[in-house]
């Protein structure tokens, strides 16, 4: 029981106390002060319901997904195990059944733990993939679960165990690099006198992209631009060059955006220019946005 569940339970038998002094009381055996104790365990279902509404999201540090461990050690995991043998399981892919079952017990289990699972997969979604959260989410074995809360299997399944909400689910659909840009908020139009001179040594070659990652202001291999960081942990001469300062077609809108998103974490689609060079040991892309080709952004 967390310390959340034993505060509401001192309410209630305070509650609960003071309801029999009203109903012992002089007045009330004249019908004065009667107060039926339905209403008392109405009220306290729904005080209960709405702490658990406001559970936060778990850190995403290992104590807390001991914790979560744990708990889900002693108050699930036979149930769990037992459940999962009579549902059919996909080689490929999580089912929806196997992922209701997870989303059930894992929920359950960061409930009693005092958090919201809900809560936790959105934090998840908006943080860098650091070593501590790497731990958390698969410690818990939840990192396969969030990938694919995309899918709609998988969403519907969190929905049901009301594991996810409809505004966690949509917000894993956005920052997936496989879902297209659907609202943008920001577009980049094209102009046909951009142009990037590449080292003669690199083979140029155009490519359709979308990815997710930061803005940064460029210094050293990037000084003067500001450009994509990835959060694939890609090297920096592979990031994505977003505008450069010297670049005379830049608008001041143009460069007003970028400059706006600079450490901020977004998703970008457009086309791309990709320079690769081979030397002794050495391998890397450089990758450069084609301003031919519009190019959509959207703050996650």
């Amino acid at each position: 029981m967390t310390h959340r569940v034993n505060m509401l339970m001192i309410g209630y038998v305070y509650l609960w106390w003071h309801i029999d002094i009203l109903n012992n009381s002089e007045p009330n055996r004249k019908g004065v002060f009667a107060v039926p104790r339905m209403i008392a365990l109405v009220c306290f279902y729904i005080f209960c319901s709405a702490a658990y509404a406001e559970l936060p999201a778990a850190p995403l540090n290992t104590s807390a997904a001991q914790e979560i461990a744990n708990e889900f050690h002693d108050c699930c995991l036979d149930d769990y195990r037992d459940d999962l043998k009579k549902v059919p399981r996909m080689p490929l892919a999580l089912g929806e059944e196997e992922s209701f079952l997870y989303a059930k017990y894992m929920g359950k289990a960061f409930k009693n733990s005092g958090y919201s699972l809900d809560k936790t997969l959105l934090s998840y979604f908006k943080s860098q993939r650091t070593v501590p959260v790497v731990v958390f989410m698969t410690k818990l074995n939840l990192e396969s679960f969030a990938i694919q809360l995309k899918r709609d299997a998988v969403g519907r399944a969190f929905l049901k165990a009301s594991a996810a909400s409809e505004a966690t689910i949509n917000y894993a659909k956005n920052i997936s690099p496989d879902t297209p840009i659907s609202e943008p908020d920001y577009i980049i139009e094209a102009h046909s006198s951009y142009s990037i001179n590449f080292p003669e040594s690199m083979r140029v070659s155009r490519e359709n992209f979308r990815y997710i990652g930061s803005v940064r202001r460029g210094s050293g291999f990037w000084k003067g631009w500001i450009y994509l960081e990835s959060d694939g942990g890609l090297p920096e001469e592979q990031g994505l060059a977003l505008v450069n300062y010297e670049d005379p077609d830049v608008t001041a809108e143009e460069r007003g955006i970028w400059e706006s998103l600079i450490g901020l974490r977004i998703k970008i689609e457009g086309v791309q220019l990709i320079g690769m060079d081979s030397g002794i040991g050495v391998h890397y892309g450089v990758r450069v946005v084609d301003k031919k080709y519009r190019t959509l952004i959207k703050s996650i």
